[in-house]
């Protein structure tokens, strides 16, 4: 199926040299345009719209030289993980200017000869990662090299087929942002039940009233090795829940333990507000507090307490540590609650539960799809299976 298929440098596609991105310390930081950090980098593998802190791009006539476009390809040039090191992502929408920042290489591609998508499908591939992790240098920490970048020899087809391939993997991701974009409706539909359901409560009570901190431990190797695990790596920023699942045998060493109707909250760096309430059970870091309601108090309560701003206001308050601040559970157990009546505090749990269930049945959605995008990654990318066999 791929003798239509070539192999190219990738260099050759370029439209320009790759480019690393501009020093931006933390002085100079906070006016300018929005700078991706490596934090994207590794928490997005599509850039657009996303929050970020804002950096000066150099005056002058090579300004629009630091400045990201529609299509751009950006590669983590380091990593303190092995795996971390190449990480691709793709620019989709540049709404407002937007540059990147010195750890990141920056690539755009031909269009006429490259589909900026599929090259970013290509590397998130097996052969993908397997070109990417020939390059990487493992010194203190992982890296690659843009030289080394663009010296790699890749088999790809022409550029209509490109796009053929594209379409079908795009379909998917569309799914999977729509049933996103749901589920994020979802949440401030409950966040508004809860608020609706405290205005006015004039009964005060402390947090470590309304929840426990379960120290419930297990190890890895004990469990059924499929077993959902959970990372810090697994949460999205801002309190948006989880962005996907691993396993219980892709951990090591003692794990927390963690059930339906409890709440995940990661106490290390609290403020990137990393919290969910699964509907499994599985295990999680150590570094992921696991609270479990009271009896007699409503799991989606405590969970909207604590994907509130101001639960993580109140953790980084008492938090210890400057550089890898970690929440204090003895202080967050003091932090003040306002409590429904019993009635309200029932009827709105119901309407709560009945949102929850259409939110997991979102994930669901999103689960199989990310399967059935990945399960294809692989044939679609080496042509052993050609675009046109999906569709049939």
């Amino acid at each position: 199926m791929t003798e239509h298929w070539e192999t190219v440098r990738f260099g050759d596609l370029f439209l320009e040299p790759s480019k690393n991105g501009l020093m931006a310390p933390k002085r100079v930081r906070g006016a300018g345009v929005r700078l991706v950090n490596m934090r994207e980098v590794f928490a997005y593998d599509f850039i657009a719209d996303q929050d970020m802190e804002l950096a000066p791009v150099p005056a002058g006539a090579t300004v629009k030289d630091w400045l990201l476009e529609k299509g751009d390809l950006l590669f983590a040039r380091q990593s303190l993980t092995l795996e971390g090191a190449g990480k691709c992502c793709l620019v989709t929408e540049v709404n407002t200017p937007m540059t990147f920042e010195s750890h990141i290489i920056r690539v755009r591609l031909d269009p006429g000869i490259a589909d900026s998508a599929f090259f970013y499908y290509f590397f998130r591939s097996p052969a993908g990662k397997a070109a990417i992790q020939s390059i990487v240098e493992q010194v203190a920490a992982a890296g690659i090299r843009a030289s080394d970048l663009r010296n790699l020899r890749l088999r790809v087809p022409a550029v209509a087929e490109q796009r053929r391939i594209v379409d079908v993997l795009t379909l998917l991701d569309r799914l999977i942002e729509t049933d996103r974009r749901l589920m994020g409706q979802l949440a401030a539909a409950t966040d508004v039940v809860w608020r609706r359901a405290t205005v006015g409560a004039d009964t005060t009570t402390s947090f470590g009233d309304l929840a426990t901190l379960s120290g419930e431990r297990r190890n890895p190797g004990e469990v059924d090795p499929s077993m959902p695990y959970l990372g810090l790596e697994h949460f999205a920023d801002n309190g948006e829940g989880l962005l996907g699942v691993g396993r219980a045998d892709d951990s090591t060493s003692l794990k927390s333990v963690f059930v339906p109707g409890d709440t995940l909250y990661g106490k290390l760096r609290p403020y990137f507000r990393k919290t969910a309430r699964p509907n499994f059970e599985g295990l999680c870091s150590t570094e992921v507090w696991v609270i479990r309601p009271v009896d007699g108090v409503p799991a989606s309560f405590v969970e909207w307490v604590v994907s509130r701003k101001d639960f993580t206001a109140f953790a980084m308050a008492g938090s210890g540590g400057t550089r890898m601040p970690r929440a204090a559970w003895a202080h967050v157990a003091r932090m003040p609650v306002h409590v429904p009546g019993a009635a309200e505090m029932a009827s709105a749990a119901t309407t709560a539960d009945v949102l929850r269930e259409q939110y997991w049945a979102l994930w669901d959605e999103v689960v199989d799809a990310e399967r059935t995008r990945d399960e294809l990654l692989g044939p679609l990318m080496t042509g052993s299976l050609l675009p046109q066999e999906v569709a049939a």
